[in-house]
């Protein structure tokens, strides 16, 4: 194992401000015991002052993964995997980062770049993430959260003037593809650099925060504020449900002792991902705006109505929306008539023909979904009759069709192993599985028995999902509590 250096000579500007300073990490052969992993970050930070470690575990989305397009609740659970952070306190007013990765096999990682801005609370856009040739070309999206929760502290007043702190990042795994680190980092790095100066963050203030997240560039929409509530916020073997736009936690829901949720990743990434994605936000904010106009027309909806799709039911929208919405619009017809979106974040191409009508409908249908899902286990009997454990099954599979066929966001690899899950079926122990998160492959979510039967059909599925393929799919099981639930602890 290498030992990574922490560069810790001062240096200030003009105005009294400390900057971002380079610090280069080594790269360690992956481990995945946490002990380990908690060791190594440690012993990356000079013994010299006290040192914080706080651990946040990876999420997956088991439903909702686009809800804050529609306005709706995502549901997330943890895995076992995590992200740890040990964060120390420094006396010069500088922040320092090393992001240890363990899937880096060759030894070259990211640098971190001189970012005044960071200091005085502004946003990137003044700064690094102004334009690219300010950012190495290594940079990593762990970096960015790092450097985003830093931001929102300094912001939030929880890190202080001439405060500065020095983290050693690493994660559990190398699972860097399947399930999305950022969330985890934000959640970690917001409790262990409070813990660092000397100050902690309770439920309020810490969700507040990491909704600030994503207004910084460089923060992909796979770590919406919903899963960051669940990094932050959740217990092991637990779903959260939170709101997908604020993440504003609604409930906590622990999955019945002989049930677990399990992920399966593909072996693929996600392709032209940030493309779809955009379509898929267009297409969305247009039907939202003509299902506004609709119910308005109609007499349903008074100003009271905020807007959001998922607040349609099934019933108003199959009687008085969906034959009303085109099944495509061009985006030039929709500007001619409604003009540019305000949000601030839609871009409506002229020259695209968008799918309105299927677009629309995922989110209607995905909340119904979501809300029966999350009430079966909420008020259901313990342990669950297998007739709900079915309902709750068809259910995913449900979502799973939607995300491929109404928006455009599947993977053919996913569609194939979640077809040999579903052969193992119900006499196995498999109840449901779907494509997670925002779509186009990686990782699937499986509603199991916990059972040593159900994990050996898992692991049959994923066999042939191999032998058929080519691809390395593998396993990911496990659930671990959230950053500020576990605390941060002094080492």
């Amino acid at each position: 194992m290498v030992s990574g250096t922490v560069e810790n000579s001062s240096t200030v500007d003009s105005n009294g401000r400390g900057s971002l300073v380079f610090v280069e990490p080594h790269c360690v052969d992956a481990d995945p015991s946490w002990s380990s992993t908690v060791a190594d970050v440690v012993q990356r930070l000079p013994a010299s002052a006290p040192r914080f470690v706080a651990c946040a575990p990876g999420v997956i989305n088991l439903m909702g993964g686009l809800a804050e397009l529609g306005g709706g609740i995502s549901l997330d659970v943890t895995v076992q995997n995590v992200v740890c952070v040990a964060a120390q306190k420094r006396t010069d007013g500088r922040i320092s980062i090393g992001c240890v990765d363990p899937a880096n096999t060759n030894g070259s990682m990211p640098l971190v770049a001189a970012c005044e801005e960071l200091r005085n609370g502004r946003h990137f856009g003044n700064g690094l993430g102004k334009s690219a040739e300010k950012r190495p070309a290594q940079q990593s999206e762990v970096v960015d959260a790092a450097m985003s929760t830093l931001a929102e502290l300094i912001r939030a007043g929880i890190m202080r003037d001439q405060e500065g702190v020095s983290l050693q990042i690493r994660s559990s795994s190398d699972d860097q593809g399947a399930v999305r680190w950022p969330s985890s980092t934000a959640a970690s790095v917001s409790v262990a650099a409070a813990a660092a100066v000397g100050r902690s963050l309770d439920a309020a203030a810490g969700s507040a925060l990491l909704a600030s997240f994503a207004k910084y560039p460089g923060c992909e929409p796979s770590s919406g504020p919903a899963l960051r509530t669940c990094a932050f916020l959740a217990d092991a073997q637990t779903v959260c449900c939170a709101d997908a736009t604020t993440g504003a936690l609604e409930a906590k829901v622990k999955l019945p002792k002989d049930i677990t949720v399990s992920g399966a990743d593909c072996g693929v990434a996600p392709m032209n991902l940030a493309k779809k994605l955009e379509q898929a936000r267009a297409a969305t904010f247009i039907g939202r705006i003509l299902t506004d106009r609709i119910l308005r027309h109609v007499g349903l909806m008074d100003d009271s109505w905020d807007g959001r799709l998922a607040g349609v039911s099934v019933a108003d929208y199959v009687e008085y929306v969906r034959d009303r919405i085109p099944t495509r619009l061009k985006g030039s017809e929709f500007l001619a008539r409604f003009g540019p979106a305000e949000d601030g974040t839609t871009v409506i191409v002229p020259s695209t023909l968008y799918k309105v009508r299927s677009r629309t409908e995922h989110h209607i249908y995905e909340e119904h979904r979501s809300r029966q899902f999350i009430q079966c286990l909420s008020s259901a009997v313990r342990p669950l009759p297998l007739n709900d454990l079915i309902d709750c099954g068809e259910a995913w599979y449900a979502s799973h069709w939607s995300y491929g066929q109404r928006c455009g966001l599947g993977a053919i690899e996913a569609d194939s192993l979640g077809n040999f899950l579903r052969e193992e079926g119900v006499e196995q122990g498999i109840y449901g599985a779907k494509i997670t998160g925002y779509g186009c492959g990686g990782l699937l979510a499986i509603l199991h028995r916990d059972s040593e039967g159900a994990f050996q059909a898992i692991e049959r599925a994923l066999d042939v999902y191999r032998a058929r393929t080519g691809r390395n799919a593998r396993l990911i099981r496990g659930s671990a509590p959230g950053a500020l639930v576990r605390g941060a602890q002094p080492m």
